[in-house]
């Protein structure tokens, strides 16, 4: 639900499909409710059910050798 997740949330939403969102920092579920998706508590909630899920890896630093 950063800078990639909730517009992509908004959008999916907007599109007229059901989202259930998860986020590892709990801060962000006002943006998940804000976009109009559904908060879990953990992954696992959130892909119960799901027909397809969508995952944004936060942070990702490949190391440089």
């Amino acid at each position: 639900m950063g800078r990639m997740g909730t517009p992509i949330c908004a959008n999916l939403v907007e599109a007229g499909h059901r989202v259930a969102a998860y986020d590892i920092r709990p801060e962000r579920e006002a943006a998940a409710s804000d976009c109009g998706a559904a908060w879990c508590g953990s992954g696992r909630e959130a892909a119960a059910g799901a027909d397809v899920l969508v995952l944004d890896q936060p942070e990702f630093n490949p190391p440089m050798d």
